[in-house]
């Protein structure tokens, strides 16, 4: 809980920081997509993302994100990550922008079979996006870790996947 509450503190320090700049403005977005896993952890989890922020300039945003991603399978389980962001825009043309995004941040593990207990881990997730517009399609790798308790040890596991998302930036 310390580290949530410091996450979320740095968070709001660099956007007001960031607010007092001459250029820096409003930065939002959301995506859904799909995490793609090994066929032993549920090979398809959906996924919706919001990041609220500041765009610094044309070429960097910072802000902070919530997502909800779920398996459908094997009775399920929600994940819900909670990170900051940082995006980089490469400048090619003016409505066309690649660019380079990072999320770091907690997961917590919302629901899972019964025998489970709520754990809250390391969340990790690199990408590379293309924003047209105000559209945006980005692929990356996303690793969640969480705490669960098959048999009372407390054990750690990093559920790994690639993810393909689509969405709007405003």
């Amino acid at each position: 809980m310390k580290r949530l509450i410091i996450l979320l503190a740095v968070m709001f320090v660099a956007v007001s920081v960031a607010h007092g700049q001459k250029k820096s403005e409003y930065h939002a977005e959301w995506d859904a997509g799909i995490n793609v896993g090994s066929p032993y952890a549920g090979f398809v989890h959906p996924t919706i993302n919001t990041i609220h922020g500041v765009r610094f300039s044309d070429r960097v945003s910072v802000g902070g994100g919530l997502g909800i991603t779920c398996s459908p399978i094997n009775d399920g389980f929600t994940i819900m990550p909670l990170y900051a962001n940082v995006k980089c825009f490469f400048a090619i043309k003016k409505r066309t922008r690649p660019y380079v995004s990072l999320d770091v941040g907690y997961t917590m593990l919302l629901s899972q079979d019964a025998d489970d207990g709520p754990g809250v881990g390391v969340y990790f997730s690199p990408a590379l996006g293309l924003k047209k517009g105000r559209f945006k399609f980005q692929i990356g790798y996303t690793a969640q870790q969480w705490k669960f308790t098959y048999d009372s040890s407390g054990s750690s596991f990093i559920h790994s996947t690639g993810h393909v998302r689509f969405g709007m930036m405003f």
